[in-house]
Formats: C-alpha cells, structure tokens, sequence
C-alpha cells in the first residue's frame, strides 16, 4: 500500500529490489486501476532518482496517494508542497483528487518537492457535434454521447472555426482534449470547434465496465456488435481479436472508439483500440 492507494504486485515484474518492496521504499509502479480501486501493477522498479541530497531541480510523475492538507500531497511516496508560487497546467489545486495522474516540477529540501509546475494528465477525447450549449455555466453537452458534460474554464485553450466559447452553437462539430473531473465533467484542456456539422464520433477515455459485446466509457454504453475482429487493437494499436480484447481490458484502463453517425441509425461504431496510458 502506499498511503490509501492499494497496490498489488503479485504478478509484477520487479526491478532493483534485493527482494520484496518493503516500507518506506521509494519506487515507480505502472499499472491498471481496476474497478475497486486496487493498482494491479504491471512493473515496479526501485527508484532512487530524487535521492535524499536536496536538488534545484526535479521532475517526478505519478498518481495522488494521499492528501495531507490544501497545501500538501503525496505523489506515490513523495511529498509534495504546494507553494504561493505554485503553477498549475490543465487545471487547479481544486482538481487534486485521489488517484489524480500528475506531472510535478520543482526542488528538492528536506525530502520534500517544492513544485513550481503541476501539470494535470489528458487522457480524455471527444469529438461529435455539440447538442446543447450553455454559454453562462461555460458547459455543453454532445450529440450521441448521452451523459457526457464538457466544462470549459479559462484554462481551455479554443481554436479551429470558433475564436470564444460563446461563438460555439448546437450542431457545431467540435474535438475536445481533457481530463475528467471530481464532479464527473470532462474538463476541456482543448476545444477545437467547426460552424459545420460532421458524422464521426470519437469517444476516447477510463472503462466504466464491459461486458461482450457492451463497454461503457464516461458513462457512454458502446455497442460493438458490428465492429469486426480486425477493428479491434491493444496497446500500439497491434489488432486483435474480439475475445482477446475483452479478456484483457479492464475497468480503469483508456480505451478509444470511432464511428460515424448513420442516417436514422444512431452511430456505427467502427473501431475499438486499447490506448497506452502509461
């Protein structure tokens, strides 16, 4: 364990250790959270990069595993501090949740990181046409992907054929670039608008569940029943079989699905890939 996130490295490949992590230890882990919230754990590697001796500067990336107070967290088994100084990419110290994937820069005293840059980790796509459009909430929701509410701030980079949020209408096609939030809202890192309509669907993010021939991502229940074998891929996009895919894939990891909208038949669904999330 490290804080409140549970670890399980039974099936793990080990690196560097002269035999079980043992507490206290500082280690870089890469993994699947699955649906209880464990990191089943892929590779754990002994890492000593920060080392004790106090540096101007360090990187460190990795989940949030404990939130000691507003001002202080632990990345993994790091402890971060969070200064007046601090600068925050892609979102706010609001958005630093358990299980938040982060990037931290900044130095090293004492054994503690003080960041200068925390930057938030965008591992969700969308791309549709806008359905509704809320211009005083900064919100709007998507054409055939009920349930998903993208919110945009001033963080939200806009290009494309829209130059402000409040040029976006219903019908413009738009390709969104984010994160998911606390409250359930995909956080727009990027918004790319059209004053045009266009029929491709991307639904790009973490396994809410699956069950052949259903997934379910951000809330979006995908049916694959028409996607071919050869429209399935893992990681690198390398193609594999239906059941191969649905053995392998669990709630947590980021799975992207493309389709096109068809006339009075909702969307076509056409290719499912497993993402690498690492």
């Amino acid at each position: 364990m490290v804080n409140a996130l549970i670890i399980d490295y039974s099936s793990a490949n080990l690196s560097g250790f002269s035999g079980a992590p043992s507490a206290g230890q500082l280690a870089e882990v890469k993994g699947i959270l699955d649906s209880n919230g464990v990191l089943i754990a892929l590779t754990v590697e002994a890492d000593d990069e920060l080392g004790s001796e106090d540096a101007d500067q360090v990187e460190i990336e990795g989940f949030v595993t404990h939130i000691i107070s507003s001002s202080m967290f632990n990345l993994g088994n790091q402890k971060i501090n969070i200064t007046g100084m601090t600068r925050f990419e892609g979102g706010m110290a609001s958005d630093l949740v358990l299980g938040a994937r982060l990037e931290v820069e900044g130095y090293l005293v004492a054994g503690t990181v003080f960041a200068e840059e925390i930057s938030f980790a965008d591992n969700v796509v969308l791309e549709s046409d806008a359905a509704t459009v809320d211009h005083a909430a900064g919100t709007f929701t998507l054409l055939n992907l009920p349930g998903v509410v993208v919110a945009t701030d001033s963080l939200t980079e806009i290009s494309g054929g829209i130059s402000s949020f409040s040029d976006l209408q219903p019908g413009y096609h738009v390709k969104i670039i984010g994160r998911t939030s606390a409250s359930g809202e995909v956080i727009a890192l990027e918004l790319d608008g059209a004053d045009s309509s266009d029929p491709k669907v991307i639904v790009q993010g973490p396994v809410d569940a699956l069950s052949d021939p259903y997934i379910v991502i951000l809330d979006v229940a995908i049916d694959t029943t028409g996607v071919p074998d050869g429209a399935f891929a893992g990681v690198d996009e390398a193609p594999t079989k239906r059941d191969s895919f649905f053995g392998s894939v669990i709630p947590g990891n980021i799975v992207r699905a493309s389709g096109e909208v068809a006339f009075n038949a909702g969307v076509v669904w056409e290719e499912i890939v497993l993402e690498d999330d690492d």
